[in-house]
This record gives C-alpha cells, sequence and structure tokens, in this order.
C-alpha cells in the first residue's frame, strides 16, 4: 500500500530578466511573473487546476495536498540597501 504525499514542493527562482518563475517537483506546473505574490497565487492555481483535470491517485497524492513554496533568492550585499542607523 502506498503511502499518499500530503504536499506539492514548488520553488520560485528569479529569471536573467528579474522576473520570478516558480516551477513545482511532483507534477508538471509552472509560474511566471513580476510579482512574487502573483506567481505564488498562480503555483496555486495551476496545481488545483491540474489535479482537477488528472487522477490524483497517479501522482500518489491527497485529494487535499499542500502546496509548499522555498522561495531561492541571490543575495549580493552590494545591492542592498543600508537601513540608517537611528
Amino acid at each position: 500500500m502506498n503511502t499518499l504525499k500530503t504536499v506539492v514542493h514548488a520553488t520560485i527562482r528569479r529569471d536573467a530578466d528579474g522576473n520570478y518563475v516558480g516551477t513545482c517537483d511532483e507534477i508538471a506546473v509552472d509560474a511566471r511573473g513580476a510579482r512574487l505574490e502573483d506567481v505564488v497565487a498562480q503555483l496555486r492555481d495551476e496545481v488545483v487546476g491540474h489535479l482537477r483535470d488528472e487522477r490524483v491517485a497517479e501522482f500518489t497524492l491527497s485529494a487535499k495536498p499542500k502546496l509548499q513554496v522555498t522561495i531561492d533568492l541571490d543575495v549580493d550585499p552590494a545591492s542592498q540597501s543600508r537601513s540608517k542607523a537611528r
């Protein structure tokens, strides 16, 4: 008996143009946009739509999985604005 997964994993990164790109690991879903919030919402909607269109059991996913998003951003100290000392 296979245990059903309760989480769909996604990663959001910035592309060369500075836009956000999100991809899911378990299913063929992706999203793109200029705003992080929009990409998260698109990913959620795409996952819901994908699971409606496909048989969830084929992906060994529970009927109502959670979406866990990792945001992978470069850290460049030279480009960070420094807050003023109070």
